[in-house]
C-alpha cells in the first residue's frame, strides 16, 4: 500500500539533475552578462538632481553663447 501513495510525480519534483558541459556553459555565460549589465546600469545611473543640475547648466551655456553671438552680429 506504501507504494501506491508514493507517486511519480513527488519523484521527479524531488530530483534534481545538474547541468553538464555545454548547458551549464551557457548557464555561466548568462550569469555573467547579466551581472555586467546590472553593474553597467548602476555606475551610468545618476540622480534626478544631478541631471537637472547639469541640464540646467547646458542650458545656460547655450543661452550665454546664443547672447554673446547676437551682440556680435548686432550692426552699428
Amino acid at each position: 500500500m506504501t507504494a501506491a501513495t508514493y507517486s511519480r510525480a513527488t519523484y521527479t519534483q524531488a530530483r534534481r539533475v545538474r547541468p553538464h558541459g555545454i548547458d551549464r556553459a551557457i548557464m555561466l555565460l548568462s550569469l555573467m552578462a547579466l551581472r555586467w549589465a546590472r553593474r553597467h546600469a548602476e555606475r551610468t545611473a545618476i540622480s534626478y538632481e544631478e541631471h537637472t543640475r547639469m541640464h540646467r547648466e547646458t542650458q545656460g551655456v547655450y543661452r550665454r553663447e546664443h547672447d554673446a553671438a547676437l551682440l556680435f552680429a548686432r550692426v552699428r
